[in-house]
């Protein structure tokens, strides 16, 4: 601008005095002797600038864009796998420039391993650089072998390559190659029914002016040329969700977390036009909540260790509406204010997570965040007057999105809070119980134990279980749930029930679930069920009764085995405990296959499954069984009935002895011959 301007001033004084010695000769008679000489090539030029970044394609180089992808469409990495980018840096203007070459992590989906760990394909895939490769190597295991493996780096740590180009020189070269080590295992194998891991590059090209065309002086005036280039943040995902206290004190797991970090450096972010600009994380759903459903987190690495966490209801306040669309910014919400040259310079890595408060109202829901940063005017170091207002215009220079489903627990407080909210429920490890985890009435809960354990011990003398369903509960995965209580209700008549699972409300089980009671006393039930449960393949075991189906004061009272195993001293059995002879609650018993099976020794006298009735008659009680395998024992009916006796109906099955009726004199009846 200087040098514009000091041209203009010279071209004007020249006319000038040009002007005064006309005027001076006017209405002159003097003759002259003349000659002339005349130049009609004298051009002023603007220099140009002109970055050109391009990948080989095939035998060709062309133009990189917004859209290219410069690796194979729809590969699925395994190990072994290696692809090779040849990357060309071109100066095509008449100007001598700087460029910085960044090729990092935008965005990356995590999953779930067979192993049931964490996984990210960015820790799985490593990849070397080799500068100045003109010629293509002869094929992928020529480049494999060029790089030195020792040297090669995970992907999730990005290149950044800076350089200069003079005018005319030759273009820079850059071979990129990415592999996936054939040692690696099922770590970076994905669980059936997980969402594929996935990574998305970025590959960024910003150029300036460089020190080399002198101006009047030296050729220092464009020293601090900044990068007219969009600044940008490479995102990578937690590898384990912190566990975070909101400004409230509850504590809760992260559902996703991110890790931003600006690939510019301070001294770099402080020649960027972009400097003051504001930064924010902006968090926008795509589904209409309420300020109750859900939260945010975030933290700087070179500040504190902690996190600042909140329900966005503790800002919002309770059952705010939030419409679908809606943008909530987390650091002016908790007034922070951030300059982009300080995200660079200072804090360089900045975390932000959310969570699901209201899991059901959240599932399904796609939260997108943003880190972007907001246009600033005025002098940031004025004392008076505007200081970094605001304009509204902002870009964004990192993203990710996360759509709410399973929440993924390792430990009794999350699973306890998640399984609370309701959804869907995954454990990521073994958790061990030390107070009974209730499902709310009216939640809908699916808990996969995904190859984990849950385990109880309690030592406290009264009632008590793992879980007290009073919702919707299905458990699915391989895993076991097992309780032993130390202090158990001997009584014959026990006042009390130490189980592993009481249900109340509605309870699915399905295949590759165990769940165990090792209590002893008459009341120690692997499953007691006071209202509708299916045994879908599942395993209930206990030291002295597995099931117990029980009549209280539930609407509907119903069991349905459909496959799977009930074992015990005595398998299960189903009771009325109301004394008075004219009531008959309903309990309806469907057997459709499985296996109900004695631990004691085979004999006629065990019981692997009968009806008991402290004094309410059983007229409304109905056992179907269709199919099925009961072995080790007898299937009583109406033992210790005081009315009518079950209604019975025996489509299939295999018996080992005979089903009996038992009569009010011990005497009993033979219902249907065993068959086995």
């Amino acid at each position: 601008m200087t040098k514009t301007k000091s041209t203009k001033r010279a071209l004007l004084m020249s006319a000038l005095s040009l002007l005064m010695c006309v005027s001076m000769l006017i209405g002159s008679t003097f003759a002259w002797f003349t000659d002339s000489v005349s130049s009609t090539n004298n051009i002023i030029k603007s220099g140009n600038l002109d970055v050109e970044l391009e990948y080989l394609n095939g035998d060709s180089w062309e133009k990189v864009t917004a859209t290219t992808n410069v690796f194979e469409k729809d590969t699925l990495w395994e190990p072994g796998h290696t692809e090779v980018v040849y990357l060309k840096v071109s100066n095509l203007g008449t100007l001598a420039l700087k460029y910085n070459l960044g090729i990092n992590i935008v965005n990356e989906i995590e999953s779930i391993s067979v192993e049931g760990n964490a996984l990210r394909l960015s820790d799985h895939i490593k990849f070397g650089v080799k500068e100045g490769v003109e010629t293509p190597y002869a094929d992928r295991a020529a480049a494999r072998a060029a790089i030195n493996d020792a040297d090669a780096v995970k992907l999730s740590t990005g290149y950044t390559k800076s350089g200069s180009i003079e005018a005319g020189a030759p273009a820079q070269y850059v071979a990129l190659v990415v592999y996936m080590p054939e040692t690696v295992g099922n770590e970076a194998n994905y669980k059936t029914g997980e969402v594929a891991p996935q990574i998305d590059l970025g590959i960024n090209l910003m150029a300036t002016q460089y020190t080399s065309e002198s101006d009047s002086f030296d050729n220092q005036y464009d020293a601090n040329a900044m990068f007219d280039g969009v600044p940008a943040a490479r995102t990578t995902v937690l590898s384990k969700m912190p566990v975070v206290t909101t400004l409230s004190g509850n504590t809760v797991a992260l559902d996703t977390g991110y890790v931003f970090n600006t690939t510019e450096s301070y001294d770099a972010a402080q020649k960027n036009e972009h400097r003051y600009w504001h930064a924010d994380f902006v968090a926008t759903i795509d589904k209409d909540i309420t300020s109750d459903d859900a939260g945010l987190a975030g933290q700087y690495d070179s500040y504190s260790a902690d996190w600042l966490a909140f329900e966005l209801s503790e800002f919002l306040g309770n059952n705010v509406a939030i419409p679908a669309g809606s943008s909530i910014r987390m650091l002016e919400t908790a007034g922070i204010t951030m300059n982009y040259e300080e995200l660079c310079g200072i804090v360089k890595e900045f975390s932000c997570g959310a969570f699901a408060v209201n899991q059901e109202a959240m599932e399904g829901a796609t939260l997108t965040v943003e880190l972007r940063l907001y246009e600033t005017e005025g002098d940031p170091n004025t004392t008076t007057g505007p200081k970094n207002v605001e304009t509204g215009e902002y870009i964004t220079i990192g993203k990710y999105s996360y759509t709410f489903g399973a929440k993924k627990v390792a430990d009794v407080t999350t699973l306890a809070n998640a399984i609370a909210n309701g959804g869907d429920v995954v454990l990521t490890d073994n958790v061990v119980v030390n107070s009974t985890i209730t499902v709310p009435s009216g939640k809908t809960v699916t808990l996969d134990l995904n190859g984990n354990d849950i385990s109880y011990a309690v030592s406290n003398s009264g009632a008590s279980a793992i879980i007290d369903n009073r919702g919707n509960l299905e458990i699915v995965g391989k895993g076991t749930i097992s309780f032993v209580a130390e202090n158990p209700d001997l009584q014959a008549i026990p006042s009390y029930a130490t189980n592993t699972i009481t249900n109340e409300a509605t309870l699915v089980i399905g295949e590759g679930v165990v769940v165990t009671n090792e209590s002893d006393g008459g009341a120690s039930y692997a499953v007691d069920n006071k209202g509708v449960f299916t045994l879908d393949g599942g395993t209930l075991i206990g030291k002295r009764c597995a099931l117990r189906i029980a009549k209280y004061n539930q609407d509907n009272v119903k069991f349905t085995m459909n496959s799977g195993l009930v074992k015990g001293a005595t398998p299960a059995w189903i009771q009325l405990p109301g004394s008075n002879a004219s009531v008959a609650p309903t309990i309806d018993v469907v057997i459709n296959g499985g296996t109900f099976e004695t631990t004691k020794a085979t004999s006629a006298d065990n019981n692997v499954m009968y009806t008991y009735s402290y004094g309410n008659s059983h007229a409304n009680t109905s056992i179907t069984i269709n199919g099925g395998e009961f072995l080790g024992g007898t299937v009583s009916i109406g033992s210790g009935y005081k009315g009518d006796a079950p209604v019975l109906t025996i489509n299939g099955g295999t018996f080992e002895y005979d089903v009996l009726q038992w009569l009010e004199n011990d005497a009993s009846q033979v219902l249907y011959s065993a068959n086995k």
